[in-house]
């Protein structure tokens, strides 16, 4: 606790040599570490009120969502959801009919094994960022493990990556090598030996991408941003 990643993987470099993990291949120890950055980064969540980190994982509540919205609105569009504090109100005069929806509401664990691609639509405020943050942290923590029990190979082992849209848009080259320059910014010590791997698996859809706030994307640049992931995809 109170340690930096930089100092973090210092120490574990000091104690476990350059393969980090006894008894691992080269490969399946750079995926190790890899997976053990994420689990980091996302394991804690402060909050505003207090300096000390909150385990995220003790904190989190399971959510329950809507497949299917009974209620289309055009503040819920792809790309329009609450642009404007007009359409914010009316998005909040809409919680009315959350009764009458809670019927057709399903737990977020079984809703994501129905679907290969989802975008999550909600109020300000309602967790949606917590909802990608424990997404890579639970998946990070399951690979690895299967990883290490051998129930998975690396090629196997699915990455998860999670990005804000805005550093996309940023980003001029197409999504999939955006992806690979924001990883390599994003973990640069960890990324070195599974950057090839990850290429091979964005290509074989073999990662679970966790793209967050469409709302700090400008306006202007949505359609253009809308296109490239669906060249993607």
């Amino acid at each position: 606790e109170g340690m930096g990643v930089t100092d973090y993987w210092q120490l574990r470099q000091s104690c476990f040599g350059p393969l980090g993990v006894i008894g691992l291949e080269p490969r399946e120890n750079a995926v190790c570490q890899f997976l053990e950055e994420i689990e980091e980064e996302f394991k804690y969540m402060k909050l505003f009120h207090s300096p000390q980190k909150i385990i995220l994982e003790e904190q989190y509540i399971p959510i329950q969502v809507t497949l299917e919205r009974k209620y289309r609105h055009e503040v819920e569009t792809s790309w329009g959801y609450a642009e404007s504090e007009e359409e914010l109100k009316r998005a909040y005069a809409l919680k009315r009919i959350y009764k009458e929806s809670q019927a057709s509401q399903i737990p977020w664990e079984e809703a994501k094994k129905q679907h290969q691609r989802i975008m999550v639509l909600a109020d300000p405020g309602m967790g949606k960022s917590t909802l990608l943050k424990m997404e890579a942290l639970s998946t990070a923590q399951g690979e690895r493990q299967r990883l290490l029990e051998n129930e998975k190979s690396v090629d196997d082992v699915i990455f998860p990556i999670v990005l804000t849209l805005s550093q996309l848009d940023k980003e001029e080259k197409p999504i999939l090598n955006a992806i690979l320059v924001l990883t390599k910014q994003r973990y640069p010590e960890t990324s070195k030996g599974i950057i090839y791997l990850l290429e091979k698996k964005l290509k074989e859809g073999n990662c679970l991408l966790l793209l967050d706030a469409l709302d700090e994307v400008p306006k202007e640049h949505q359609n253009n941003l809308s296109e490239k992931l669906d060249i993607f995809a």
